[in-house]
């Protein structure tokens, strides 16, 4: 009895001195409910309940409610109908990794806010998931995150995070949310918002990617997320960028977008083992106001049904855009395929990149335009085309180089549709006036039972990425012209390089004077020295 009462008395004593200092003592672990309305800070437990009432309020100062364990069924349930509030974070964990299940709901109407991160799991979830139903609003409203679980690193741990139609997911000074280990879903029909801050994500993944089995978004008709910086970033910790098996999805039918940075970045992801999957539904917008829209990453598939956008002013430094819808960067390697009415369209290109390769399914119905640049540009292609693959220019740029298709390396095409180049302004970096031209690239295989336009030259066979300007091609030419099928340009094809000034802008637009018609050429690689030859005779004014 004596021991009883001492422990009580100390427990008593510890309640009177932590009140003095300004913080709430927290509970032992148990449910809890209101009303009453409370500012006594909460510990929850195996399968306790924690609920507040519409109109009702749990407000601490420090942190509000500590999860220290849980059992896997049901686990720890938290239902807010009223509002949460702590002047450091919503939800916290101790420093030692726990277990066990807890699931967060919060309903409409309801308000769940902290100062710093809402959400946290400190020393590590070691088995179990973490469930959050919103269709309320969830905050940070210092320099917190929204949800912050990259401590969370075991492979077996689940989260599944659901905005409903009307939820609000919103940070005010960091990321909206930071994923763990384990398999994550993330599934958007409202609002997750991390636009406050420049430099802010709104879904990023910065943990030991080895520990990540999958991570999926869906984001949902009339749903939203945006984001001062990427919305959705890949970036491993540890080296994992080139390990991880992890899968990454992206569904995408509302909206996602970007202020300064990309839509999608998931450019540090190298790992061949892991795989990337992006679809953008026909009501799905993804764009990037001034960068690019996509860089998807190693191993890649992009399924476009609606629109993928890339926005960009011009850079004083080169006169022109340099955001591409879809950028492969440094040499990734993937495949795109763009169904009818899909658009992906770019402010400089509509895809590109310095090396890797690029497979193109562009259908019927379907639209890949690069606004001040090529339609496809990168390092080596692979492009089937039923549709429209355009460069242009904007009308507003010092330098353009709108050519339908530029490849540095080798392009296999087969067209079946209008592959067109409409105009050049400015000069490329070896001072050579900019021509316009249906394919430029550096040689490959070309069948073509369509259009193949460009204002200067229907194809030209060189290399304008050569560190020297020499426009040496890269490899041989092997052209099939199939009967019915174009190309068109003031030069239908030229292959021998070009090592004095282009034509001068004025040359480079208007109509076509010359055609190649049914015909089949191969061309051995291009040098100074050696031009061309032909399998049976071309028009004599259709190679120059």
């Amino acid at each position: 009895m004596k021991s009883e009462f001492l422990s009580r008395a100390s427990r008593l004593a510890l309640a009177i001195s932590a009140t003095s200092l300004g913080f709430s003592c927290p509970a032992l672990a148990a449910s809890f409910s209101t009303p009453p309305n409370s500012t006594t800070a909460q510990t929850v437990s195996n399968n306790d309940s924690g609920s507040v009432a519409a109109g009702s309020s749990l407000s601490v100062t420090g942190t509000a409610i500590t999860w220290i364990t849980g059992l896997s069924s049901p686990g720890v349930v938290i239902t807010n109908n009223g509002t949460i509030s702590a002047t450091s974070r919503g939800i916290d964990t101790s420093s030692s990794a726990i277990s066990g299940n807890l699931t967060l709901i919060n309903n409409s109407g309801a308000l769940f806010t902290a100062s710093n991160d809402a959400f946290r799991i400190n020393g590590g979830l070691s088995s179990g998931s973490v469930t959050v139903d919103n269709a309320g609003t969830i905050q940070s409203t210092g320099n917190g995150r929204v949800f912050d679980f990259v401590n969370a690193t075991s492979n077996t741990t689940v989260f599944s995070i659901t905005n409903q139609s009307g939820g609000i997911i919103k940070s005010s000074g960091s990321d909206v949310m930071r994923i763990g280990g384990g398999t994550t879903t993330i599934t958007n029909s409202g609002l997750i918002d991390a636009t406050n801050t420049a430099g802010s994500r709104a879904i990023r993944a910065t943990t030991n990617l080895n520990n990540v089995i999958s991570l999926s978004v869906v984001n949902n008709a009339g749903a939203t997320i945006q984001s001062a910086d990427d919305s959705i970033q890949i970036n491993g910790a540890s080296g994992s960028n080139s390990t991880t098996a992890a899968r990454f999805s992206v569904d995408n039918a509302g909206t996602i977008k970007s202020a300064t940075g990309q839509a999608i970045d998931f450019d540090n992801l190298i790992s061949t083992a892991a795989s990337v999957h992006i679809t953008n539904r026909a009501t799905g917008l993804i764009t990037a106001a001034n960068a690019d829209a996509i860089r998807p990453g190693e191993n890649f598939t992009i399924d476009n049904y609606g629109q993928i956008i890339a926005n960009g002013t011009i850079d004083p430094a080169t006169g022109r855009p340099s955001a591409d819808a879809i950028d492969l960067q440094g040499g990734h390697n993937g495949t795109v395929n763009n169904y009818a009415g899909g658009l992906i369209s770019g402010a400089k290109n509509g895809t590109a990149g310095d090396a890797g390769t690029i497979t193109v399914n562009n259908f019927a119905g379907a639209t890949i335009i690069g606004r001040n640049g090529a339609g496809v540009g990168g390092g080596n292609a692979i492009v089937t085309n039923y549709g429209t693959i355009t460069g242009a220019i904007d009308g507003v740029s010092t330098r353009s180089d709108g050519d339908g298709i530029d490849i540095d390396n080798v392009l296999t095409l087969t067209n079946y549709g209008i592959v067109q180049g409409t105009g050049a302004t400015g000069a490329d970096d070896g001072g050579r006036f900019n021509n316009s031209e249906g394919l430029a690239i550096g040689g490959g295989t070309i069948r073509n039972y369509g259009t193949i336009s460009g204002a200067a030259a229907g194809i030209v066979v060189n290399n304008d990425s050569n560190p020297d300007h020499s426009r040496s091609g890269s490899a041989a030419l092997d052209l099939i012209n199939y009967a019915g099928a174009t190309i068109v340009g003031n030069t239908a094809m030229r292959s021998a390089p070009r090592t004095r000034p282009a034509m001068p802008p004025s040359t480079t637009t208007g109509s076509s004077t010359t055609a190649l018609s049914s015909a089949t050429a191969r061309f051995p690689i291009p040098t100074a020295s050696r031009c061309c030859r032909t399998a049976r005779p071309i028009p004599a004014r259709s190679v120059r």
